[in-house]
């Protein structure tokens, strides 16, 4: 019971920090911006498997993060900017 607690904690202190996460991103280089998206992904998915996540639940974890992360980037940009919606918020990656 506690080691669920404490697994709860961890995740809303995650959310919690979306938007911050998300102001820092955009604040970035529209180039820098997919680098720093990913790290934030990993960093959320590897944050999942240490407290015991399966690896294909951390996957699809980190992975909505992100994209709740990269929708928080859109709306900094475009409400800072006055850049239209069709604007790239984050630059196709080049790998």
């Amino acid at each position: 019971m506690q080691s669920n607690l404490r697994d709860q904690h961890i995740f809303e202190m995650a959310f919690a920090g979306i938007p911050r996460v998300a102001e820092l991103i955009a604040a970035l280089h529209l180039e820098d911006r997919a680098r720093a998206l990913d790290a934030a992904e990993q960093h959320y998915k590897q944050m999942a498997r240490d407290i015991g996540v399966s690896e294909g639940t951390a996957d699809v974890w980190g992975a909505a993060v992100a994209s709740l992360i990269q929708l928080r980037v859109a709306e900094e940009t475009t409400s800072a900017n006055g850049a239209s919606r069709t604007d790239p918020v984050i630059a196709p990656s080049q790998t």
